[in-house]
Order: structure tokens, then C-alpha cells, then sequence
């Protein structure tokens, strides 16, 4: 079934995650890694109450009203759910309890009319082991007194701390829909049903039941676990889930934010950090997917480099830098025997589904482990990485275009193009530069000094892309285009080229990109080719602002970009404030950086982007980039006397 692209609020513990929308129903779980395998297909739970209905009213249904926050600065989602109908009132709580394999689901029901109601719990179980439809079963196990869902090597057990008065292996749905299970203890499917009756509520009375999604590599696992689990007691393990995510608080970097909304958007962008690094392999993933079936993109939960490199950069300024060091022994891991990094990876460093190759990943991971050299100070960790450090620079050195200066041709940093890009190559400078820079402080000067040539090579090569009659920098050289276009531009007389493989195909070339692209802002942030202050930066900086501002404010990516109907980017509005910081414009830097804060959910989330209508956050959220780069505009202004 096709789950809904926007997510109200995630949790999870590193190993677990998971994503819910705003009526608490929950559309994702992923385990043993953030990635994959994702085992829901459908988690519904609802309430049935003798005389009052005659169906299950499911909690995510029309029949409630919903409100849902975070329990504080922690990762633990409540869910208020209100039927005036039923005069009844059910508080849900969701949360991973720190190093377990294990969801909690508590739920508080009140009653608030003024008769008794007789409630009964029921819960809806569709679970395809890691998306699999087939080689699944189901069955109810009394020593949980609950239902196990296995198949293709993965176990999960779902139970109560209340004694159940009903199960359902197979047929799910059905039974559970009008509250009444048939008792079927064992089917070779994905659904099943369980239900608690909870007695008479009787006016204002409170009842509290917690159920334990519990997961395993083996049944034993999972039985062990349950026992544990359940014994310890889910006020225990919620008291423990505070306390965790009270201390990863705790050991952040001191900072001063005035402004009640920034600061908390800040601590949620900290959360999101640890949420989204993976515990057990240390990648980082852009976000939790949104898009499993490519029905609008090409999927988000991957680990870029691209995305980790600013990442792990913010997360060092906020204090965590042991977070950035474990992704980095991820990258070692993941790099490819020729020295490069592939377009993106699954969170255990495999190749994950990619339409090319994309050099920026490469320059990017460089700068980011010269970056955490420069936090760190960790010569250690610069000697043990070296070997890693010194393929990835050779292989960019072998990367140039002799005639340009510049990359050769790969996709660019928004995939959606393959030319010699400036971004690209800004990328590959400041790899290259971080590369010479670590060698040089090993005592290796002779590769510091090769590649520091290479670098200045590419800085002649990029700065022969700017065009006075433009007032800009060109995007690129050589952007690779189909052969309708190549004819039509070439009848037109515009500079085109093509070139043929050894097998006899043709690729055709438009030899310049005047499109005005946010992405020029990287010569300078964070790659340092050219200074802020650059005369030819500036003017290009101006031709962003005209062309790229939108109705509603923020920075769209570039001209005539029309990706989810072209709105402004919450991460490119960060990046042109960062750009203003550097360029002693700190007030203007501040302007961007509330209208981006501004965009985040009820829950205090970012999104990707703003919708160009209306300015309400549009499409993934979270987005970790766009994260990132609140956290390192934040620490920009507040390390250049900027009050915000």
C-alpha cells in the first residue's frame, strides 16, 4: 500500500527509527539499521466500546481530533487523541527506549463524559518482514500472550503489559475492524489482531495500558526480550528514555540563543543527529524515507557524503564530534578501491540504487575529515586515516579535465545533470586543499605540495568560468544534453560538442550553463576557492538573489527549477546567510536564517522546502542537511558577535 510522503514526528534509538504522521499512526519501522529493512505495512490501533460502536473507530480515523507534541527536548512523541462522540480521551505515547530492540506504545484512556464506558483496545498488526510480502507468518504465542510476526530472518513479537482477550493470526483486518477476533492461532501471512478489554471507564477514571513492539534476530530473542521488557515495566523504560536524551543534551557545546522558537528548532536539530546516525555502522542518513517506491524522487534514506560532510561539520560546532569520527570510520569503510565514494550508500557502507557518478561526494568527504582534524586537533586519527586520505585525493588529482581545469564531467550537487559543474570542482578544491593541508601537517610535503598544485590548477580553471557581460559565474562546461537540443543549438550557433565511445555512441555537449544556481555560493562556503569578499563572487551573489528569491521568501535552487513544483529551499536560504556571515552582513545573515527557522512543523522539524504558495513546510521532513545548516549559521552569527 502507498504510505504517506510527509511525517509528523520520528523516534528511535540509532538502531530502531521510526515515522509517524499527526494522528499518531505509525507508517515506518526500521531495524536493525535506520535504513532498512522497514518492516510495517499497516500498524493500526482503535477502540471498541460495547453499546457505543459498532465498528472499531481506529484512532487515526475522522471520528478523533488530534493534537501531538514531543514530551520536552527528548524523542518521545505524544499523541492526544479526543472523541466527543465517545466523551473519551486517549493520550499515546511512542518511544525507543536507548540500546534496545524495542518500540513502546502507552496509551491513557480518560473518560470525560458522564457515563461508563466498557473500552476494549484493539490492535491491528500488518507486518512484511523487510518489505516482503511473501515467507511470512503469524502466530499467537502464550508465553508473550501475544502475536509473533517472522519471516526472512527477522522477528518481532507484540504483547502487553495487560493480559489479551482476543488474537487473530491471518484475516486481520476483518475481525479486527467490528472488535471481535476468532480466536486463529497460527497463519502463513503479515496480519493479525490482538485486543485487551480494559473494563468499565467510569466518568473521569483513568486506565493505562503499554504495548511492546519487541524485535529479534531469533524466536528465543524475542521471547527473552519480551520477558525482560515487560517486567522492567514501561514507566521505567520512559523515565530512562528522558533521562538519555536529558544527558546527549547535556553534552553540548555551550551557546546562547535569545529567541524561545530558534533555540528549540536548535535542541530538536541536535535530536535529529543522533536519530538519523546509525549505531551500529555510523552513517548518516539525509533523512527517514519518505519515497520507497521512487513515485516522486529517487529516495532519501541514504547516506551522501554530500549531505554528511556538512553534517558532520555541525555537529562538531554543537559538540558532538564523536558522532562526525564514527561516520568518518563509516566512509573508510565505504570508499571505493579507486579512492572515491560512490553517489550514495545504504548505512552499511553497500552501494546503494544510484543513476551515476557525482564527484562533489568525493571532495566533500576530504574537506569534512580535514574539517574534524581542524575541531579535533586528533593527529591520530589523521595518521590512521591517511592511507584513506591519500586514495581519495589521487583518485581526484586523476579526475581533471586537461583542456578545462576543471572536473570532468559527473552529475551535479542537485542530480540532476552531467557537466563539468563549478560546484563540483569547488568541491574538488577544497578536498584537495584538505588533503594537502593534513599531509603537510604529517611531515609529508611532497603530497601536500602535489596536490595543492592540482588545486590551483582547478582555482585557474574556475575562475575562467566567470563572465563579465553575465555579471556571473557560469554553472558549468560541457553539460551533457540530448540530441534534439544539441541540433537546435547548434542551428542557433551556440558552442556545442560531441564525442563517441570505443562501442561507437554518441554524447552531445552544450559547451556553456549560464543558469543561475545557488550552488556558486560553494567557491567560497565552505570551500574557500574564492574569498567572500571577491568582487566576482559578489556580483554573482547578487544575480542569486534577484533571480532565485521567491513570493514567499527564501532561496529557490536555480532558475527554473520545477522538483516539486519549484519551491524556495530551507537549506539554500541557510547557505546565502552563511555566505553573509563570512561577508561581515550579519543582520541580513540573521533575516535568512529566521525566515528558514520559521518553516518548521508543529514539532519543531525541518523540512526540505517551503511551499512557493503558501510558505507551509513542504515535502521530506526531517531533512538533516537543512538541519545542519540552521546549526551552522547559528554558530556563524553567535562566533561573530551576532545576538540571535
Amino acid at each position: 500500500m502507498h504510505k504517506p510522503h510527509l511525517v509528523s514526528a520520528v523516534i528511535g534509538n540509532s538502531k530502531m527509527l521510526a515515522t509517524m504522521d499527526k494522528s499518531g499512526q505509525l507508517h515506518r519501522l526500521w531495524w536493525p539499521n535506520i535504513d532498512y529493512p522497514q518492516h510495517i505495512n499497516q500498524f493500526w490501533t482503535g477502540v471498541y466500546v460495547e453499546g457505543k460502536t459498532h465498528e472499531t473507530m481506529w484512532l487515526h480515523g475522522d471520528g478523533w481530533q488530534h493534537r501531538q507534541q514531543y514530551l520536552g527536548d527528548t524523542a518521545v512523541v505524544e499523541t492526544l487523541c479526543i472523541s466527543h462522540y465517545l466523551g473519551l480521551q486517549v493520550s499515546v505515547q511512542d518511544f525507543c527506549p536507548p540500546g534496545e530492540d524495542l518500540m513502546i506504545k502507552t496509551y491513557r484512556f480518560q473518560n470525560l463524559g458522564q457515563v461508563s464506558l466498557p473500552v476494549t483496545l484493539v490492535c491491528l498488526s500488518n507486518l512484511e518482514m523487510a518489505e516482503f510480502r511473501r515467507c511470512n507468518t503469524v502466530y499467537y504465542e502464550s508465553v508473550v500472550d501475544g502475536l509473533i510476526h517472522y519471516g526472512v530472518g527477522y522477528y518481532f513479537g507484540i504483547c502487553s503489559d495487560w493480559a489479551c482477550t482476543g488474537y487473530q493470526a491471518g484475516g486481520g483486518l476483518w475481525d479486527a475492524a467490528d472488535g471481535r477476533l476468532e480466536g486463529n492461532s497460527v497463519g502463513m501471512g503479515t496480519d493479525g489482531a490482538l485486543t485487551w478489554a480494559l473494563g468499565d471507564l467510569e466518568p473521569g477514571q483513568e486506565k493505562v495500558i503499554s504495548l511492546f513492539l519487541v524485535a529479534g534476530d531469533t524466536l528465543e530473542q524475542v521471547l527473552e526480550k519480551a520477558e525482560i521488557y515487560r517486567r522492567k515495566g514501561a514507566d521505567s523504560w520512559l523515565k530512562e528514555t528522558q533521562s538519555y536524551w536529558q544527558e546527549y543534551l547535556n553534552r553540548a557545546k555551550p551557546i546562547t540563543i535569545h529567541d524561545s522558537v530558534l533555540a528549540q528548532v536548535y535542541r530538536r536539530s541536535l535530536i535529529t543527529f543522533k536519530l538519523l546516525s546509525d549505531e551500529e555502522h555510523g552513517g548518516i542518513l539525509a533523512a527517514p524515507e519518505i519515497d520507497e517506491h521512487y513515485l516522486k524522487c529517487g529516495g532519501y534514506g541514504y547516506c551522501w557524503g554530500r549531505d554528511a560532510a556538512y553534517i558532520t561539520v555541525a555537529m562538531e560546532k554543537a559538540g558532538y564530534p564523536e558522532l562526525a569520527r564514527k561516520f568518518y570510520h563509516w566512509a573508510r569503510k565505504a570508499q571505493s578501491p579507486d579512492g572515491s565514494w560512490h553517489q550514495r550508500h545504504f548505512i552499511n557502507g553497500h552501494y546503494a540504487p544510484a543513476w551515476g557518478f557525482q564527484v562533489d561526494e568525493t571532495g566533500s568527504i576530504l574537506w569534512g575529515i580535514w574539517h574534524h582534524y581542524q575541531i579535533t586537533g586528533d593527529e591520530e586519527f589523521v595518521r590512521d586515516f591517511f592511507p584513506c586520505i591519500e586514495k581519495g585525493a589521487q583518485f581526484l588529482i586523476g579526475f581533471l579535465d586537461e583542456e578545462t581545469n576543471l572536473a570532468k564531467p559527473s552529475y551535479d550537487l542537485w542530480e540532476e545533470r552531467i557537466g563539468e559543474h563549478t560546484y563540483s570542482s569547488a568541491a574538488v578544491y577544497g578536498g584537495l586543499m584538505g588533503a594537502a593541508q593534513l599531509a603537510e601537517g604529517l611531515g609529508r610535503l611532497e603530497e601536500g605540495e602535489r596536490w595543492r598544485s592540482y588545486a590551483a590548477l582547478i582555482k585557474k580553471g574556475v575562475e575562467n568560468l566567470y563572465r563579465p557581460e553575465l555579471g556571473r559565474f557560469l554553472r558549468g562546461v560541457k553539460r551533457q544534453i540530448p540530441l534534439v537540443e544539441y541540433q537546435e543549438r547548434q542551428a542557433r550557433g551556440e558552442q556545442v560538442l560531441a564525442t563517441q565511445n570505443p562501442k561507437g555512441y554518441f554524447t552531445y555537449y552544450l559547451g556553456h550553463d549560464e543558469t543561475v544556481d545557488v550552488s556558486l555560493l560553494g567557491l567560497s562556503v565552505p570551500f574557500g576557492l574564492l574569498d567572500p569578499g571577491d568582487e566576482s563572487l559578489r556580483r554573482t551573489v547578487e544575480k542569486i538573489e534577484e533571480c532565485l528569491t521567491s513570493p514567499v521568501g527564501g532561496i529557490k535552487r536555480y532558475e527554473n527549477d520545477n522538483y516539486i513544483g519549484g519551491n524556495p529551499w530551507l537549506l539554500t536560504t541557510m547557505w546565502l546567510g552563511l555566505y553573509y556571515c563570512r561577508l561581515g552582513q550579519g543582520q541580513k545573515a540573521k533575516e535568512l536564517l529566521m525566515w528558514a527557522a520559521g518553516k518548521h512543523t508543529e514539532l519543531f522539524l525541518l523540512p526540505e522546502q517551503a511551499d512557493k504558495h503558501t510558505g507551509e513546510p513542504a515535502w521530506v521532513i526531517p531533512l538533516t542537511w537543512s538541519h545542519a545548516m540552521l546549526v551552522l549559521l547559528i554558530w556563524e552569527l553567535f562566533e561573530n558577535g551576532i545576538e540571535v
